[in-house]
């Protein structure tokens, strides 16, 4: 097995970068899924729209 030499400073470093980044991440996904949840019902009174998106 290689033995690997590694910074802990550098790897702390990298985690909490990749962790800020992927919180970042979620936020925007969060944002979205809550405004694409608002556009339920979009069919309104049309018939063949309800139809069409029950099927």
């Amino acid at each position: 097995m290689t033995a690997q030499d590694v910074d802990p400073e550098t790897y702390y470093a990298v985690g909490k970068g990749l962790f800020d980044k992927a919180s970042k991440l979620y936020d925007a996904f969060e944002v979205n899924v809550k405004t694409l949840g608002e556009t339920g019902s979009m069919a309104g009174s049309d018939d063949a729209g309800t139809a069409w998106a029950s099927s």
